[in-house]
């Protein structure tokens, strides 16, 4: 009976969140884009679409400018990235190589491990969108990389 009472709870509680969340639309031409997180390197742009970087799920996009340079970096949970715009060039390692990235054009996806080194550039304006799981953070493979400090 016990066991009985702890699921039905389990499942009004999970019911509760699914019927607090409300569909939403986001259209392209009302993103508001800001300049991009401390934890990136400076020139990025990121417009959030749903959910924030703290707690649960989110989504955002970012801008790259031409020329942007990722150093390598990973992230502490899974990353799943769409290519809008542009053509992103993202390898993967602790070591930045140009010859060992791969060119990811608009609608290619990459989902990448928790803790899982890569890094990327461009060399014309990308925009790609993100999907994660809260709490998010970049942690650099070698802290001179590190824009924050």
């Amino acid at each position: 009976m016990r066991k009985l009472a702890v699921v039905f709870i389990t499942l009004f509680l999970f019911s509760i969140h699914a019927f607090s969340q409300q569909q939403k639309f986001v259209f392209k031409k009302d993103l508001v884009w800001k300049d991009g997180p401390p934890s990136l390197p400076k020139g990025c742009k990121i417009a959030m679409l749903e959910g924030d970087m703290k707690d649960g799920p989110f989504t955002l996009r970012l801008m790259f400018p031409p020329n942007y340079k990722l150093p390598p970096h990973f992230h502490p949970a899974m990353e799943h990235v769409t290519v809008l715009e542009g053509t992103l060039y993202l390898g993967v390692g602790e070591v930045f190589d140009k010859k060992k990235t791969t060119a990811m054009n608009p609608g290619d996806f990459e989902m990448m491990p928790v803790q899982h080194p890569h890094f990327s550039y461009t060399k014309g304006r990308v925009i790609i969108q993100v999907h994660a799981i809260a709490p998010w953070a970049v942690t650099y493979v070698n802290e001179k990389d590190d824009p924050r400090k």
